[in-house]
């Protein structure tokens, strides 16, 4: 079996960026040396590109054997809908097979009953669509700041004001939903969850193994943090059960907006992007390393280590 580590952009629907996707195995395409914790990587391919605005290069990506993942909701949405159709099973009938379906979901398991339910049964369905389709499914959970919560006589709905996306509460929730999902009998392939601290991590690989063995694991989202705070977290990502990281406005956010604003040409921008992915993709590579080297090393800071080139157009 091949062990596969997806190193990646999310971009938005204008910016289809091109992503690098790890694997070990006899299909690797190229080979990198050992990283400091023993580790041979090699890297392959592949996009994360929106179906309806980046459908050009969403084709064009399609066929070449790339990991290919394309999201299916409505961005924003909570309660969760889907993109563009009423029906996700219908719309998956004309998606390749190769195709990972990916689902943001908004989602906090002490959000009150009629939200969360409304939640968990559109989940559902784009389960058993996908199990109907031999699509992969890819479920991206990310809790909302605080959770809704039924009116109360002492104080507004979701009085909560603790942060449930970063810190150890937000290890906690992300590992209850992920819990509640195996419970309603979701079983992605694929976990894209926020960076958690190693602890968290390795009781994320115990409840996947007792849960769902056949799982490939987990990548880790940006939340559009700074690239220390990124390298900082792949530190803690050392378990085997986190395969990569899949980020997007980290690497290309400020450059984009520097593009919109006609600051910057559309060589500079390629070039920032092309900096920051580089960045880090070696700290990824260097996460056995103590922080602190990382950074000697340019690792999440400002010097120009750039990813090694792509084959092909």
């Amino acid at each position: 079996a091949l062990r596969f580590d997806v190193v990646s952009v999310r971009p938005e629907p204008v910016f289809p960026i091109i992503l690098s996707l790890s694997k070990e195995g006899p299909r690797a395409h190229a080979t990198h040396p050992s990283t400091s914790s023993g580790r041979t990587e090699s890297v392959g391919w592949g996009v994360l590109i929106d179906g309806r605005y980046g459908s050009d290069a969403l084709n064009a990506a399609t066929g070449r054997g790339w990991w290919v993942g394309r999201p299916v909701e409505l961005p924003g949405s909570r309660p969760l809908a889907f993109d563009g159709t009423r029906s996700v099973g219908t719309a998956l009938l004309s998606w390749p097979r190769e195709q990972v379906v990916k689902c943001l979901v908004s989602y906090h398991p002490d959000d009150e009953a009629t939200l969360r339910v409304a939640q968990e049964e559109r989940l559902l369905e784009l389960w058993e669509a996908t199990r109907a389709s031999g699509h992969e499914l890819l479920l991206e959970v990310i809790p909302p700041p605080a959770p809704v919560r039924p009116q109360l006589a002492e104080g507004p709905a979701g009085a909560s004001t603790s942060s449930a996306r970063t810190g150890r509460d937000g290890d906690e929730i992300v590992l209850r939903a992920v819990k509640r999902f195996y419970n309603l009998g979701l079983k992605p392939e694929w976990w894209k969850l926020a960076p958690m601290a190693a602890d968290s991590w390795a009781q994320l690989a115990a409840l996947i193994a007792e849960r769902d063995p056949q799982c490939r694991g987990a990548v880790i989202l940006g939340l559009n943090q700074p690239l220390d705070a990124l390298a900082a977290a792949f530190v803690q990502a050392t378990h085997p059960i986190v395969k990569g990281f899949m980020v997007g406005r980290t690497i290309w956010g400020d450059a984009s907006r520097a593009w919109m604003c006609g600051e910057i040409d559309d060589a500079a921008l390629i070039e920032q992007v092309g900096m920051r992915f580089g960045r880090l993709v070696e700290a990824w590579r260097a996460r056995g390393e103590p922080f602190d080297k990382l950074r000697a090393n340019g690792c999440g800071g400002t010097s120009p280590v750039r990813p090694e080139p792509v084959e092909g157009p």
